[in-house]
């Protein structure tokens, strides 16, 4: 069983965000101004470099900023939910799933990127996009 919306590979191109990676033009697979496609625009914007967790919270932050700053505001406000930096951290998490029922990191993987959690030398939480053309 693979998640709703899965790999959005066919997706109507004005949906999609892109960047340029290395030359490349990348299409991030998620719909643009969602929590995932911050995620992801942040972690093309360092791809093959560790991105310590605080750092990256932020980068998704601005981004997010950026595109929609009263949906943002809604976004760090909401009531009854963990703060604002711990659900980046957790849509970054589910974002490295190559397995399960919700395999969101195949994704990248279908485009021969990675998105990783990893430790540093200090062991402080980071994230890493590999990604190779």
């Amino acid at each position: 069983m693979v998640c709703r919306n899965y790999a959005n590979l066919h997706a109507n191109p004005d949906v999609l965000d892109e960047v340029i990676v290395e030359g490349h033009r990348i299409s991030i697979p998620a719909p643009i101004g969602s929590v995932a496609w911050g995620v992801l625009k942040a972690a093309y914007l360092r791809p093959n470099q560790l991105i310590l967790s605080s750092y990256f919270t932020n980068a998704v932050a601005e981004i997010m900023r950026d595109r929609d700053a009263e949906g943002w505001e809604r976004y760090q406000n909401k009531p009854d939910c963990k703060p604002w930096e711990e659900r980046i951290k957790i849509a970054a998490r589910l974002l490295t799933r190559r397995t399960g029922n919700h395999p969101y990191g195949l994704r990248l993987e279908e485009r021969g990127h990675r998105f990783k959690l990893v430790r540093d030398g200090g062991g402080h939480e980071c994230f890493v996009l590999h990604c190779r053309h």
